[in-house]
């Protein structure tokens, strides 16, 4: 964002790492398997009065203005095969 006219421009500076698994399926004519996803990231900038900028909020801002200090979700998908078909859900 670049703010012109005097306004203080918003700015949010973060580190993430993303984990996925996949696993295989199991034997036999349907199989199934799971496959897992783990995201974490870490604020590193963007205190009061420069998180929050609409739209773009990767660290929501608490009740006194301060960005939230790191975010973390996780994530599965259960599957099943038949045959060449897969059919997922998660």
């Amino acid at each position: 964002r670049d703010y012109h006219q005097g306004q203080q421009d918003k700015a949010e500076w973060g580190q993430g790492i993303v984990a996925t698994f996949e696993s295989g399926y199991t034997e036999g004519l349907i199989g199934f398997g799971v496959d897992g996803i783990a995201q974490y990231g870490v604020r590193l900038d963007g205190g009061r009065g420069k998180s929050g900028a609409g739209g773009i909020d990767f660290f929501k801002q608490e009740d006194d203005g301060r960005a939230k200090s790191d975010l973390a979700k996780l994530g599965a998908t259960a599957k099943m095969r038949i045959s060449n078909t897969v059919l997922s859900y998660g």
